[in-house]
């Protein structure tokens, strides 16, 4: 009897022949947990926590209007979600994906159609501002892009299910878990079309920030000056 893989963890480890290597060696808990986050170890990146990253985003974005980046970023969404679309023309209104590829286009398709693309890259880019910031938040890079992802689809209210307990109770929303498959095909085609927004904009931003900490720096020895002076009078 093999104990499951997660550090402290001594529940048995769920094993046969269909295991992947992925979810091999964890209990039932733990699998869940690397099939839905990438790494069992990887925690659940709140929106609380993301939002003064993409407001930090929208601040850089707002104070260079005339920047030509940001309607080529929004071409490159535009053209990812194209794509998706084709892959998925096919699919008639409550079809249900046949592969992991279709489920991740379907997926792409379902955020493009419930918001806009700005929002779509500047949540990416607030992503990797996080990542900057706070690298411990992420157990490595595949559960980076499982969180990111699952960020993205929280946009459309086709990422969710809903159920009521019982005829009168309350009903509950809860996010669909796609493929892991699907999770990673998102994740690695956001990285294609849309990572340098995300690594320029981060850079941007520290750029900024050493300024910022520079000009702090500047004020403080101008304002000991001014002390030094008084003492000596």
């Amino acid at each position: 009897m093999t104990t499951c893989a997660f550090p402290g963890c001594n529940k048995v480890a769920v094993s046969g022949p269909s295991q992947r290597r992925t979810i091999a060696g964890y209990c039932a808990s733990h699998r869940s947990r690397q099939r839905r986050h990438g790494n069992a170890l990887q925690r659940t990146i709140s929106q609380k926590e993301l939002r003064p990253h993409e407001e930090a985003v929208r601040r850089r974005v707002a104070g260079f209007p005339a920047a030509r980046a940001w309607p080529l970023l929004d071409a490159r969404w535009t053209a990812l979600v194209d794509h998706a679309s084709q892959g998925t023309a096919h699919l008639k209104p409550g079809d249900l994906p046949r592969t992991h590829r279709e489920a991740a286009l379907r997926a792409i398709v379902d955020i493009a159609r419930a918001t806009e693309a700005r929002l779509v890259w500047q949540r990416i880019a607030a992503f990797y501002l996080l990542r900057s910031h706070h690298p411990g938040a992420f157990a490595d890079d595949r559960g980076f892009a499982f969180q990111l992802v699952r960020s993205l689809r929280k946009l459309s209210s086709a990422s969710f299910g809903r159920t009521r307990a019982g005829v009168t109770g309350p009903t509950k929303q809860w996010q669909r878990d796609l493929p892991p498959k699907s999770t990673e095909l998102i994740g690695q085609l956001i990285t294609e079309h849309l990572g340098a927004a995300g690594t320029y904009l981060t850079d941007i931003e520290r750029k900024f920030a050493d300024r910022e900490e520079q000009q702090k720096r500047d004020l403080e020895a101008a304002l000991k000056e001014i002390g030094e002076q008084t003492d000596k009078r």
